[in-house]
């Protein structure tokens, strides 16, 4: 992230100055109340704030929530907003990533999944890189899906629900708006935008088109690419090679990023204790 800085805080510990910055971002984009706002932040585990490093504005907001089932653990990822000039900052991608690389460490053998709610066909798009992901155009949304998203739609506290053809959407947030959900018309005439719309034709009064992408090593080393793009993009033969080599080998591109990163700052990396201590950063980092 070239031009942003994060602060990572739970919703309990928000300050009112931060609840503000959070309140008047959303509704430059949604049309919900200040108290409406606040309240959707509460079951979250971790709220992402990043702010411009030069005027401390906040540019972005991400929730980010853990659920469990069985032998399944989602991220579900809500509260998102994002000013439009920084879409390509990569804030989405970075809060993905630390929430992905703390699951693999703390639950590496649980099948792991992330998760949204889409209201616009965008958000919709952007989760259809991250294959497989459902619902999708190519296939029907197999049961055992359709039966982890219901659980995971509970799990975060809604109940007003519809389930067509295997998938979910949500009605919750229709009677809390006041005119259309989106303060600016973002439809796009593109083939995945008018599956989207055909799943969620009412997505202008508020409801929400559930999705759910199963992810794999291959897909930390896809968000770290876009998180530290202006980083890695500096060795454009280190990049494009990462751009290649990242779903054929992903261990082998992890490993390529950090000895990238690490080497530039950590010239004693070799020994054990340098080992040890970027390691413990990097649990810290995570967390």
């Amino acid at each position: 992230m070239k031009q942003s800085k994060c602060v990572i805080v739970k919703p309990r510990d928000l300050t009112n100055h931060q609840k503000d910055d959070i309140v008047t971002l959303h509704q430059k984009y949604i049309t919900l109340s200040r108290n409406c706002i606040l309240e959707l932040l509460k079951p979250r585990d971790k709220i992402y704030l990043y702010y411009h490093k030069d005027t401390n504005q906040l540019i972005a907001t991400v929730g980010i929530q853990f659920v469990q089932c069985k032998n399944n653990i989602l991220i579900y990822v809500g509260n998102t907003v994002v000013e439009d000039q920084y879409k390509h900052e990569g804030c989405l991608p970075h809060s993905l990533f630390k929430s992905m690389a703390y699951l693999f460490l703390k639950h590496p053998f649980k099948n792991k999944f992330w998760s949204a709610l889409s209201s616009s066909s965008g958000s919709f798009s952007y989760a259809q890189h991250h294959k497989p992901c459902w619902p999708s155009p190519y296939e029907t949304t197999p049961s055992e899906i359709t039966d982890l998203m219901e659980h995971c739609i509970k799990d975060i506290g809604i109940t007003e629900y519809r389930i067509i053809d295997g998938n979910i959407v949500t009605y919750d947030l229709c009677n809390k708006i006041e005119g259309t959900f989106h303060i600016k018309d973002r439809k796009v005439k593109s083939p995945m935008s008018r599956f989207f719309y055909k799943l969620n034709p009412n997505a202008h009064q508020g409801e929400q088109l559930f999705f759910i992408s199963s992810f794999k090593i291959y897909k930390i080393v896809t968000a770290i690419i876009y998180s530290l793009h202006h980083k890695l993009i500096k060795n454009p033969a280190l990049y494009h090679r990462l751009k290649k080599s990242k779903n054929r080998n992903p261990v082998a591109s992890l490993l390529l990023i950090f000895n990238n990163l690490i080497s530039k700052k950590v010239k004693w990396i070799a020994s054990l204790s340098g080992v040890a201590i970027v390691f413990s950063q990097f649990i810290e980092y995570i967390q």
